[in-house]
């Protein structure tokens, strides 16, 4: 359990391929819970992806960072 003056809560951002896809942010969040941890997880899931592909999208150029707005669940 956290003590006073650690912090209680998380806001989990995952952000993957096929090996971080479910149930990964769910037995992530069942431990935390566990440990006494709120938490909220968003899962940014490209299949098959590097990260560049998850940031810059398919322009690697971009400074819009597209990539972004792509997945299976964005913040």
């Amino acid at each position: 359990m956290p003590s006073v003056d650690q912090k209680t809560s998380a806001n989990i951002l995952f952000s993957g391929h096929s090996l971080t896809d479910q149930p990964m942010p769910d037995y992530v969040s069942q431990v935390a819970l566990g440990a006494g941890y709120q938490n909220q997880f968003n899962l940014q899931l490209i299949l098959g992806s590097p990260i560049r592909v998850r940031t810059r999208g398919g322009d690697f150029n971009s400074s819009a960072w597209p990539g972004y707005s792509s997945g299976s669940n964005r913040m």
